[in-house]
């Protein structure tokens, strides 16, 4: 019944959230959770951004749903008893736990899992950017102060710097995670006045034309994690076709991603007030004009076979 605990004290933060490196920090350390079979099924997050944005990254990198994340405000602050009790709140079956918060909360919180375990050497090495192992061998319920073994330390500078390519388990390396080069995304359209319309969307420095798209998340679907990247692209919502339309490819670092795209029927337009990268333009066309306005070529058949594909749908 042994029960593994990672407790990673994120990085230093920048204007509240993790840096760059940071952030790739914590992917590194999802890659390493995997390579040594420390998956965790659960996650709990101080509810800072920092916390929650190393959680999900370490998280996804592992190839974990970052849905597995939940945030607690009270592990804000070094508070043992608040810190013991959301330990003992992982369900039963989950086997590895994952902690996210600041460095002075997880070596306090450390210390009361650990007590007289802890040697001065350990305690040293507990800094920011560290992820801390522990384990218990009972019930997560049943943790107390003094229970838990310390296992080991690991510091972000002992990690490979770049990811298994091209996938979590693959033997080529690339300097983002896997997933990364797994993308989808939609082309929008509805029906104005009787008549077929395609959005199109500037890239962010407005210099070429193009469809919502991003990275493929891991644990959601393709057309889940599309429709998210149609939500903060074009600030738009509606309902993503399970056919996919085709796929294309685009070089991006250093290597080939992958891009699914589906049909959406938009079904609502957010005001540019509620759209998160308003700073894009957006356009409403017809297919050919938006097939003519899209740099891809692979993408402009899309948009030329996306009414046939509606008209079949909706016959």
């Amino acid at each position: 019944m042994r029960k593994d605990l990672l407790i990673y004290c994120h990085a230093p933060v920048e204007a509240a959230d993790l840096t760059k490196e940071g952030k790739r920090d914590a992917q590194r350390f999802g890659v390493w959770m995997r390579s040594q079979r420390l998956i965790p099924q659960q996650a709990i997050a101080a509810s800072t951004v920092a916390a929650k944005t190393a959680a999900e990254k370490a998280c996804k990198s592992a190839g974990q749903n970052q849905a597995i994340v939940q945030f607690r405000p009270e592990l804000n602050k070094q508070d043992s008893q608040a810190g013991l009790d959301c330990i003992r709140s992982f369900r039963d079956d989950v086997s590895c736990g994952l902690v996210s918060v600041k460095t002075t909360v997880g070596r306090a919180l450390c210390g009361q899992l650990c007590c007289d375990d802890l040697d001065a050497t350990f305690k040293a090495d507990i800094s920011p950017g560290v992820m801390i192992h522990l384990q218990h061998d009972d019930h997560w319920r049943d943790v107390k102060s003094g229970t838990m073994q310390a296992i080991r330390t690991i510091a972000p500078a002992t990690l490979p710097r770049l990811f298994p390519y091209p996938d979590v388990d693959g033997d080529q390396r690339r300097p983002r995670p896997a997933y990364y080069y797994r993308q989808s995304g939609v082309i929008p359209y509805r029906y104005h006045q009787g008549k077929l319309e395609v959005l199109v969307i500037s890239t962010s420095k407005q210099k070429r034309w193009g469809v919502p798209k991003g990275i493929h998340d891991p644990g959601k679907t393709a057309q889940a994690s599309a429709a998210n990247e149609a939500l903060e692209e074009a600030g738009v919502l509606g309902d993503v076709i399970d056919q996919e339309l085709g796929r294309y490819q685009h070089q991006k670092w250093d290597a080939e991603c992958t891009v699914t795209i589906y049909p959406m029927h938009v079904t609502e337009q957010l005001d540019e007030s509620q759209w998160q990268e308003s700073h894009r333009k957006r356009q409403w066309l017809s297919p050919q004009a938006a097939s003519d306005r899209v740099h891809h070529p692979d993408l402009k058949q899309m948009i030329q076979l996306l009414p046939t594909q509606v008209s079949e749908r909706i016959n």
